[in-house]
């Protein structure tokens, strides 16, 4: 692979949109197309109307996969077999076991798979996790708060989505967590709404540490940067998104991330590509494989099981 990584699109809305804009900033890379029903979002970037009219091009030496949850496992397929490696919007499946099928194909194939994790990318998310591993910052409870509009298309769908609200938006909380604490030792959960959950509050166990999401999805609310609270021995942490709003018995960190473009697709968003833009030519891998996100996929699995 060259130092320039030609990227193709796969999924002309919101956050195909958002990938092709973000590649835009990135010197390293280009979008050589993208696969879409819709007109092109950029100037002069080549729609496709199927994947195998872009594969035929040839041009394309990794893929995003931007699309809806049902339709993840056959383009992916289509990709690997292709030799393709592939970076694939969460929650990759619509269950865990979706996406460890799709992690044996790529094992088999030796194409990796790479998982779009992107709050493990903005710089304070990363602070917090160097306290923590550092000894700095002694967690006794983690409070996430989000909320979002009202499902609807295929989000609403359990046949295409897999669930609502916490596999939708909460994967990247539980992650987060995960990746901040460890493997969690107890959990329970509380969910509301029919035929997905628009609604669910989450308890995680990690030890002497606690762990807690809030998840809302309702015609009242337009979504907006979540709340999280960092509660320690000495310290407290409160973050609108990406950015420190509340800080006590802690020194801010040098690095603060800009809003890019906003903060539901902020900074992590541009800072995973960016280095999935180094890694791959160097090493033939993504900074979140899906080794790594499975984890948190059966998590999700697992807390909708008890509800």
């Amino acid at each position: 692979m060259k130092n320039r990584v030609r990227w193709l699109v796969i999924g002309g809305g919101m956050a195909g949109q958002v990938h092709v804009h973000a590649i835009g900033r990135i010197a390293n890379a280009q979008v050589t197309g993208i696969v879409s029903s819709k007109p092109s979002p950029v100037p002069g970037l080549t729609v496709f109307a199927t994947l195998d009219q872009a594969l035929a091009c040839g041009k394309a030496d990794a893929a995003i996969v931007a699309t809806p949850n049902h339709t993840h496992t056959s383009l992916v397929e289509t990709l690997l077999a292709a030799e393709i490696p592939v970076l694939c919007e969460k929650p990759v499946g619509r269950s865990a076991a979706e996406a460890s099928a799709l992690l044996d194909l790529s094992e088999r194939l030796g194409v990796p798979i790479g998982v779009v994790l992107n709050q493990r990318f903005c710089a304070v998310n990363r602070w917090i996790r160097s306290l923590i591993r550092e000894q700095k910052l002694r967690v006794r409870r983690i409070t996430f708060d989000a909320a979002l509009p009202s499902l609807g298309g295929w989000h609403a769908e359990p046949g295409q989505s897999g669930g609502g609200i916490l596999r939708l938006l909460g994967i990247h909380y539980v992650d987060l967590m995960r990746w901040w604490l460890g493997e969690p030792d107890g959990l329970a959960t509380d969910m509301a709404g029919s035929p997905i959950d628009h609604h669910a509050r989450v308890e995680l166990q990690f030890g002497g540490c606690s762990g807690h999401l809030t998840l809302t999805a309702r015609g009242d609310q337009h979504g907006g940067p979540p709340r999280c609270v960092i509660e320690a021995d000495g310290a407290r942490i409160e973050l609108r998104g990406p950015t420190i709003v509340g800080l006590e018995g802690l020194d801010a960190p040098a690095e603060v991330d800009p809003s890019y473009p906003d903060q539901w697709f902020g900074p992590g968003h541009l800072n995973l590509l960016v280095e999935a833009c180094e890694t791959l030519p160097r090493m033939g891998r993504f900074p979140v494989s899906l080794a790594a996100a499975l984890p948190s996929l059966r998590l999700v699995d697992d807390l909708y099981a008890l509800a």
